[in-house]
């Protein structure tokens, strides 16, 4: 199936400003939710004002990652090719570049572990008083569970993407041939690095496509640990959302309209990168195999051929993972470089997350309108005071 050059000088340009754009943004929106968190003096805020400055942190690092290099994400028949638009050297015999995909993916899936232990804050204040051993928990026994899960959470990604989905032999010589017409970049030179997922490759013996067992196992690790994450982002939030509502917990009226302001500003924080992240990322990991095993399950499409010729995108489309001299086994849909608007989505969520976070927390917000000297910047304290209880 043919789609539409989205890799084109004009979309190149169009790329730039929105990375560009999403860069200035991210900074200037997570650099002042910092100095809000710091400068805003809320005892009942807790240790949850150094949760969110290095939530914070983690978005302005994400941004860097999307901004330090021109990152394609191509989508092909069976899965996707991850790389840089730079070919490098070598760093102990392995592209540069693969090993910056690998620091990537650090910035870009410690997010998603970030929002987890939001929830699980969240939940942990609501329900304080229960009977659970981490109650009487220190922060320092906090910030050693959160260290170790966060060590494990980060290295199960950086190995499963180092082990089952860096450059090899066979995908560098599978890799389609419209990567380099539309890119100018080589995938067969070794100095480039890139990350791929290829569910389908050819198997040269029977002539026919085979499931890549290591892509099987990298999206299969990827779903595990997101499922993780989801399970205890859904679990704290149906658990927190109770005890906020139910009058049997012991709260009084200033701390529970307190909780539900957080709660919701943190109900909006999942809300964009579900949006912005989740969405984009599960289409870009499970498109190819999901449209291929469709396809396979019904017909396989087999054309006989004689040449391939690279310059022309209905041809180049059409060139499957699984070719053998003449003939090529054609199954599934080809996004091709339209994975790049998908992954240029994800570059949103770091941008503008703190800004939900400084309109929803009503303290926040006023110190914003205080900072900027906006009208009603200035109000008595009992405005204030009437202003947080419309909230």
């Amino acid at each position: 199936m043919d789609i539409s050059n989205f890799q084109s000088a004009d979309a190149y340009g169009i790329h730039s400003i929105i990375i560009g754009t999403t860069t200035v943004v991210s900074f200037f929106s997570n650099s002042l939710l910092i100095y809000i968190v710091i400068t805003t003096k809320a005892a009942e805020f807790g240790s949850y004002r150094y949760l969110l400055c290095f939530f914070a942190i983690c978005n302005i690092t994400t941004t860097i990652g999307h901004a330090s290099f021109d990152w394609y994400c191509h989508m092909t028949l069976s899965g996707f090719y991850f790389f840089p638009r730079y070919t490098g050297s070598y760093i102990s015999g392995v592209s540069w570049a693969t090993v910056f995909c690998w620091m990537f993916i650090i910035t870009y899936y410690q997010v998603f572990l970030i929002l987890a232990f939001h929830f699980v804050y969240r939940f942990k204040i609501v329900t304080s008083l229960g009977s659970s051993i981490t109650d009487n928990w220190s922060r320092a026994h906090w910030i050693a569970a959160g260290a170790h899960v966060y060590i494990f959470y980060v290295s199960a990604f950086v190995a499963t993407v180092a082990i089952e989905m860096s450059p090899s032999e066979e995908t560098r010589r599978d890799a389609p041939p419209e990567i380099l017409a539309d890119y100018g970049v080589d995938l067969a030179d070794p100095r480039t690095g890139f990350i791929v997922l290829a569910m389908r490759r050819f198997d040269g013996a029977s002539n026919s496509t085979r499931w890549s067992a290591s892509s099987l196992i990298a999206i299969m690790n990827h779903m595990i640990l997101f499922g993780g994450t989801g399970a205890v982002v859904v679990f704290c939030m149906m658990r927190t959302n109770a005890a906020i509502k139910s009058a049997e917990t012991l709260l009084t009226p200033t701390m529970r309209r307190l909780h539900k302001q957080l709660f919701r500003a943190l109900l909006v924080q999942t809300t964009i990168p579900c949006v912005f992240s989740y969405t984009p990322l599960a289409i870009i990991l499970l498109f190819g195999g999901v449209t291929g095993m469709s396809a396979l399950n019904g017909a396989l499409i087999i054309v006989t051929v004689r040449h391939i010729t690279c310059t022309s995108r209905r041809d180049t489309y059409l060139s499957s993972v699984a070719r053998n001299g003449n003939r090529i086994n054609l199954a599934g849909i080809a996004l091709g470089s339209f994975g790049n608007v998908l992954f240029l989505m994800t570059a949103i969520f770091p941008s503008v997350d703190a800004l939900f976070v400084l309109f929803f927390i009503v303290k926040f917000r006023l110190a914003v309108i205080r900072l900027f000297r906006f009208p009603c910047g200035n109000a008595t304290a009992d405005e204030r005071r009437r202003f947080e209880k419309s909230d």
